[in-house]
């Protein structure tokens, strides 16, 4: 049985070291090459070389949230019920690729800066090339830290690469804010058949109560009471702008979308906790059912239903407003934290990265080949090897027929 060949650093240091001149010359060699193609790239115009030096102006974003009512005038339960809902909320930079990206934003901006003829490109079919040249040189990257979005556009012309990225981000802007509307838009439509319904049953309340007060008295409730009633209309209120949102959301989405399922989820967690909330107007250890005459209990029921359905509409009215201005709103939630302007030094290529990546992999390249050599300088002497090469070439050759 025959040993098997154990091959020991000392063995690999000597080839090595037998082929030091071999290893020196081929390296300086391939480095030399390298060196001259990345200096011939550099002095060849921008437009024919193959390595051109690139200019890359940058615009830095960061993505503001619209101005919204505060937490005491939204509802303070309602704020904490709608934490998970955030998570579904879309990532403005992510959004921001998207509309980029969109066949028809890239011919907008195409057309606005007259990419065929800066370009010089004479395919018959224009717009396809117009569409790749752009998107291939649009850069995005992301500083989480910060939460800043960064868009750059390489190009070998400066001056080009400026004017086409702040092309871009005006119309990004213009885009943002129609997407801003066409939401605001959705929403008002499904305000309004809700605002109708909050003031017909605040009315129809109101109705209720006066009478009640005209027959029996009028009877103060506590404050602790009071406070819940306004629990129970901030939690009412937002159940009904959660169930419009639902049935926006199933226009253009399928039953089983997860966004559809998650808004099922967050009524159903409303309802809960609106049933839990109601209930304790029996149970609130400052507010005895037992000692209060069964006339207050009744003007306590009336009451609260008025007190709930007018806090519903004064709630839904204010969103309806807000909606409303916002439908208006030509703003942004944008804003560009820097001015675009062209770059003073190259951002690509690295042409001294490219020299020493180019000299370590020569030295590599050499010391492969020495070992490639070693064994076909080895396999000469070793008869049973060259036996099983002269094998293979045999396989190798085709036989004419």
């Amino acid at each position: 049985m025959e040993k098997e060949k154990k091959v020991s650093l000392i063995d690999i240091l000597t080839v090595i070291a037998k082929n030091k001149k071999f290893i020196f010359i081929n390296t300086t060699i391939l480095t030399v090459i390298i060196f001259l193609f990345v200096l011939i790239t550099k002095l060849i115009p921008a437009r024919y070389s193959i390595l051109p030096d690139k200019y890359i102006p940058q615009a830095k974003i960061i993505f503001q949230e619209k101005s919204k009512p505060s937490m005491g005038e939204v509802g303070g339960i309602a704020s904490l019920l709608m934490g998970s809902s955030n998570l579904t909320k879309a990532d403005p930079s992510a959004t921001a690729k998207l509309i980029i990206n969109d066949e028809q934003f890239l011919n907008n901006l195409s057309e606005a800066v007259n990419c065929s003829e800066i370009y010089n490109l004479k395919s018959p079919n224009k717009s396809y090339e117009c569409r790749t040249e752009l998107s291939s040189n649009i850069i995005f990257s992301n500083d989480e830290e910060s939460k800043i979005f960064i868009i750059g556009y390489k190009d070998y012309d400066k001056e080009r690469a400026t004017m086409i990225l702040k092309t871009l981000i005006q119309q990004l802007k213009v885009k943002f804010i129609q997407v801003n509307k066409d939401k605001a838009s959705l929403s008002l439509d499904s305000l309004e058949e809700q605002l109708l319904v909050a003031e017909t049953e605040m009315k129809e309340a109101q109705k209720a109560l006066t009478t009640f007060q005209t027959e029996n008295g009028i009877i103060d409730l506590p404050s602790q009471v009071q406070a819940q009633m306004r629990q129970v209309a901030e939690l009412t209120k937002d159940i009904m702008l959660k169930e419009a949102e639902l049935e926006n959301l199933r226009k253009y989405r399928s039953y089983n979308d997860p966004m559809v399922v998650q808004k099922k989820e967050e009524i159903k967690s409303y309802n809960k906790f609106l049933k839990r909330v109601k209930s304790s107007f029996a149970t609130d250890g400052k507010v005895s059912q037992s000692d209060i005459p069964t006339i207050a209990a009744e003007f306590i029921e009336v009451k609260t239903e008025y007190t709930i359905n007018k806090e519903i509409y004064l709630l839904m009215r204010k969103q309806y407003e807000t909606t409303k201005i916002s439908q208006t709103d030509n703003s942004s939630n944008f804003q560009l934290l820097n001015e675009i302007y062209p770059p003073e030094r190259k951002g690509f290529p690295g042409r001294g990265k490219i020299c020493v990546l180019g000299a370590i992999a020569s030295l590599f390249l050499s010391i492969l080949l020495i070992f490639i050599r070693e064994y076909f300088y080895e396999l000469g002497e070793d008869i049973d090897e060259s036996a099983k090469i002269d094998k293979l070439k045999n396989y190798l050759k085709i036989r004419k027929r």
